[in-house]
This record gives C-alpha cells, sequence and structure tokens, in this order.
C-alpha cells in the first residue's frame, strides 16, 4: 500500500467513523480520500466498502481507487467529482423529494443486481454531483 502525499486537503464531510477530504497530491492529482476518524473496526470497513464499491458496476457510485496510507492511517482512494453533502434540512418540495428517493432506490437496485443487500442506506451516504445527481460515497454494512 503506498504512502499518499498531500499537497492540500479540504474536509468535505465527516460522520462519527470517517472523514471525507477532496485532496490534491504535489503532482496536481484530485482525488476523493476517506479516513477513519478514530479506529473503531473503521479500517475493516474501509476495506470492504473499497472491494465492494471496486466490484459493483454502476455509475451512481464514487469510483474506487484503492487503499493508500495518509499520514500513517489507512485511507480509502475515491475518484474526484464536484460533489457536496445533501443538506440536513428535511426536503420539502414533493418533486425533489420523488427525485431523491428514486436515485437511492436506484443505487439500491443496482447492488442488488450485483447480488448484494445494501444496509443502513441514508442521505448521509451520498453526494450530489454537479448535474444534481447522487452518488454513493459511504458504503454502509453489506449482507
Amino acid at each position: 500500500m503506498q504512502q499518499l502525499e498531500i499537497s492540500q486537503s479540504h474536509e468535505v464531510k465527516r460522520c462519527s467513523l470517517f472523514q471525507l477530504h477532496r485532496v490534491t497530491t504535489p503532482k496536481g492529482e484530485r482525488l476523493l480520500v476517506k479516513s477513519i476518524a478514530f479506529d473503531d473496526g473503521g479500517s475493516d470497513l474501509l476495506k470492504r466498502e473499497q472491494a465492494t464499491f471496486a466490484g459493483t458496476t454502476s455509475l451512481r457510485l464514487a469510483r474506487a481507487m484503492g487503499l493508500v496510507h495518509v499520514r500513517d492511517q489507512l485511507g480509502a482512494c475515491y475518484a474526484d467529482f464536484a460533489g457536496v453533502p445533501l443538506p440536513s434540512a428535511p426536503v420539502r418540495d414533493l418533486e425533489e423529494l420523488t427525485r431523491l428517493t428514486r436515485e437511492m432506490c436506484a443505487v439500491l437496485d443496482d447492488f442488488h443486481g450485483a447480488g448484494l443487500l445494501l444496509l443502513g442506506l441514508s442521505p448521509r451516504s451520498f453526494l450530489r454531483d454537479s448535474s444534481g445527481r447522487l452518488q454513493l460515497i459511504d458504503g454502509p454494512e453489506r449482507g
């Protein structure tokens, strides 16, 4: 596993287990890197997530680029895209709610089509890309 050198980093989102950063390497390559907030089994989750994302064909998943070490910590790399977290405020517009629900269900359909069951999916599991489409960035526990 290679050591990833970072020249710039910006936090995209954080949860109790992970932090997601948009980083730039000294060579100018931009990546999304997820690292563990504290080691409480998070390494196994990152490894499983990378394997699941790499083995699932879907345009609705962040593209897994492999595991790296970042500042002596395990990190999962994803291809960068202009994604932002969904707002935490409740969606009140029925059309928007319908669109979000359809996109989340489409991710579930992609996983079911691959013979996988995805558990623990929530709006916080996604980033919205520049076209408004949802991209799954957090691979919750799977069965």
